[in-house]
């Protein structure tokens, strides 16, 4: 029978002000769907994980234009990671995009279970760089990323073995040698985002569950020459 994506428009406030739209479609297990918007297209970009039972399960991703909310106008899906093209089977789980600038995203995601890969693309289905792999001595789970116009760089935050870890990403695609950085024990669920309200700072802030205390932890990252470093630490 499969699943669907499907969307819903809010306003600021959170108010939903449109009917429930499909987005995708198939006799296929579809989940996880991240989205983002494109300011130099003016569209959303969602991408999700299709599951293909033993053939495995590869992202796909659409444009979705809301400039009339009452007729969300649906982009034609295609595949983002290129495994698709590859030989061998491929599980691609928990997409996450960070939209960049002059229309690029930073797509992640979690790959064959245990390692996080990366690549940038655009809505309109270009590939700027093939897709590449995050460093960890560990298995990676729950990838998530965030874009910093400061430094013109992306950062990815992601679970593994119960600790909590980070790299940053080039605008270019570049995965920089001392661009990683651990950044707590004891911890699940990340998520990451960036201070837009001041442009004298530079910070990202990092979230997570810590399993240990049973309560939310969070913790300032800043860059310096694209080298990330605890603030306060």
């Amino acid at each position: 029978m499969g699943s669907y994506i499907c969307g819903e428009i809010l306003d600021e406030n959170g108010n939903v002000i449109s009917d429930k739209f499909l987005i995708y479609k198939n006799y296929t297990y579809n989940k996880t769907p991240t989205v983002a918007y494109d300011e130099e297209h003016e569209c959303f970009l969602v991408v999700w994980s299709e599951e293909i039972g033993e053939e495995g399960t590869y992202l796909k991703a659409c444009t979705v234009d809301i400039s009339d909310i009452d007729n969300p106008i649906i982009g034609a899906p295609f595949s983002v990671s290129g495994n698709d093209n590859m030989p061998g089977t491929y599980f691609e789980y928990y997409p996450d995009l960070a939209y960049g600038e002059n229309g690029q995203f930073l797509l992640v995601w979690q790959q064959d279970y245990s390692v996080v890969h990366g690549r940038l693309i655009n809505s309109q289905g270009t590939m700027t760089t093939e897709n590449f792999s995050l460093p960890s001595d560990e298995y990676q789970y729950s990838p998530k990323a965030c874009y910093d116009f400061h430094n013109d760089a992306y950062i990815v935050t992601w679970e593994s073995d119960n600790s909590i870890e980070a790299q940053i990403v080039k605008s270019s695609g570049e995965v920089p040698l001392d661009g990683f950085i651990s950044i707590a024990e004891n911890g699940m669920y990340p998520h990451v985002s960036t201070n837009n309200y001041d442009d004298s700072e530079n910070q990202f802030f990092v979230t997570w569950f810590d399993y240990n205390e049973n309560n939310i932890k969070g913790q300032f990252i800043e860059l310096d020459q694209h080298i990330p470093k605890k603030v306060g630490s």
